[in-house]
């Protein structure tokens, strides 16, 4: 059901709050699609980790990864206008005594997810899925 929306360019900001920033991070695999009610957003963050963050992260410093997400209509001869803008965080914390990391969303609600691995909090931390980014009733269709 992916579709493309000619009107509206969406711009993605990402900043990784935290000890360390990777140069090379970049955004990858972004889908832009709709469900019924709304326009739905997934997107990856490839090379996010460097060494010195997965060492912070294992001896449990608290590490919060920061999105911001802006849908924005593009319009000739005038400011592009703004609809909807999001800002998510994901944050992991390693448990030395539990040997285990746990994870949480805001846009699931910051739900814990608990892991073992640190494969497996990269593959979390890194991906945003099904981000809710504006209601279909609020955009405007077919408009060029």
């Amino acid at each position: 059901m992916q579709k493309r929306l000619p009107i509206f360019a969406l711009c993605l900001f990402l900043l990784i709050s935290g000890v360390t920033w990777a140069q090379d991070a970049r955004i990858s695999d972004v889908i832009v699609t709709n469900t019924r009610d709304d326009l739905v957003l997934y997107f990856r963050i490839q090379d996010c980790f460097t060494k010195k963050l997965e060492e912070a992260i294992l001896n449990g410093v608290p590490t919060t990864f920061t999105f911001l997400a802006s849908l924005y209509r593009v319009r000739d001869f005038w400011k592009d206008e703004n609809l909807a803008s999001l800002e998510v965080h994901h944050t992991v914390k390693y448990d030395n005594l539990k040997n285990e990391f746990v994870i949480t969303r805001s846009e699931h609600g910051d739900k814990p997810v608990i892991v073992n691995t640190l494969s497996e909090v990269k593959k979390i931390m890194a991906e945003i899925k099904d981000l809710k980014i504006a209601k279909l009733e609020s955009l405007e269709r077919n408009q060029l």
